[in-house]
């Protein structure tokens, strides 16, 4: 698992063995089978280096493993599931190191680094991070935290499922939605400067969310939209007023990530003609400015090696601002556009032609 790289292994009984399954790049893969006999004992194993009561097989259980490797600590969260044919388990490899980078080092543009730059400096307000699960919002949300707390040490998360530990970050776990809405409630009456939410899906906790604002707070709320557009229609339909949108809400920064071009056996190569059509419509991409993996053993002959995030930051400019987003909302498909604004095909289009990932790549993951 170390040496692929992958962030999670999944071992999943089926009426064959037992499956083993990375997840490397944020795409699945087959490793190997194992015979039946062997799932029971292997998993009894990891639950038991976990933490888990091996005995307990009827109900999910949740631990950690570490490992030290070449002198480097190596955590590793595992969770079990019961399965028809047993007992699934789950185990996600937490790369710490990531919340250390700064945004530019994330894969950000120096543009989003400078928004941030001026959110973190002011004296309260709202900022939402969305996208989908696996798109690294925990990342960037934590890793803009600890680069706060350097400058106000109040800083606190309140996280259903935390994945990172922040030494520099008061980070609050909630089991429950219950648990998760008394925390946000009683954070009113903490002194915490910067609030990191992870993550909002229901109305009850957007609104204590807003609340947390109206008290000389910065608040970074992580949502599950499917563009910035819709980020803004979500909070509209989950009670925030848009009069308290258009004064508070500072930006909504929606993410995504795509593999990255191995760097080893990068080479140049001229697209296809249906490849160029799908930017068509946006902007023209000169000839012979494409690059793409040719695949050698550091990436496992796929051509790819790491993920870096495609971005479109979304800055409303009061309620004209607002209403001009709610409505590319319902008239733009997916929010892939917006005047004046960097969006995520025109990130994936300079990825591109930086030669840090292919269209293939961009094709499969905005869904074009």
């Amino acid at each position: 698992m170390l040496k692929l790289g992958a962030s999670d292994m999944h071992l999943e009984p089926d009426f064959f063995g037992l499956r083993i399954r990375y997840r490397i790049d944020g795409v699945m893969t087959d490793i190997l089978e194992l015979p039946g006999e062997h799932s029971t004992a292997l998993v009894h194993i990891l639950k038991g280096m976990a933490g888990i009561n091996p005995e307990l097989r009827e109900r999910p259980g949740e631990g950690k493993i570490s490992l030290l490797v070449k002198g480097s600590t190596h955590r590793y969260l595992v969770s079990s599931m019961p399965v028809i044919k047993g007992e699934r388990l789950t185990i996600h490899s937490v790369m710490d190191h990531f919340i250390e980078r700064t945004l530019t080092e994330l894969g950000f543009s120096a543009g989003v680094d400078h928004f941030v730059t001026s959110f973190l400096g002011e004296e309260r307000g709202l900022f939402v991070i969305t996208g989908s699960l696996g798109d690294g919002r925990s990342t960037t949300a934590l890793s803009l935290a600890r680069r706060q707390a350097h400058i106000q040490p109040s800083c606190t998360a309140v996280e259903l499922s935390p994945t990172y530990e922040v030494p520099e970050v008061r980070q609050i776990k909630c089991g429950s939605l219950m648990e998760f809405l008394r925390a946000l409630s009683e954070l009113a009456l903490s002194p915490a400067e910067l609030v990191v939410i992870d993550e909002v899906t229901s109305p009850p906790a957007m609104q204590c969310a807003a609340r947390l604002t109206e008290s000389s707070r910065k608040v970074i709320v992580l949502t599950r939209s499917r563009n910035a557009f819709t980020a803004l229609r979500d909070l509209v339909d989950m009670g925030i007023t848009r009069d308290y949108i258009a004064s508070s809400l500072r930006g909504v920064l929606a993410q995504k990530l795509v593999k990255t071009i191995c760097p080893h056996c990068r080479a140049p190569y001229n697209p296809h003609p249906w490849e160029l059509r799908l930017f068509e419509s946006q902007r023209e991409f000169p000839p012979g400015s494409f690059s793409r993996g040719e695949g050698c053993e550091q990436c496992r002959h796929t051509g790819y090696l790491g993920r870096t995030p495609l971005e479109h930051l979304v800055i409303p400019s009061g309620k004209a601002g607002l209403s001009e987003a709610l409505l590319a909302e319902r008239e733009v498909k997916e929010g892939l556009y917006c005047k004046e604004k960097v969006s995520l095909l025109s990130s994936a289009g300079d990825k591109c032609l930086r030669g840090v990932t292919t269209l293939q790549e961009i094709a499969r993951v905005l869904e074009l």
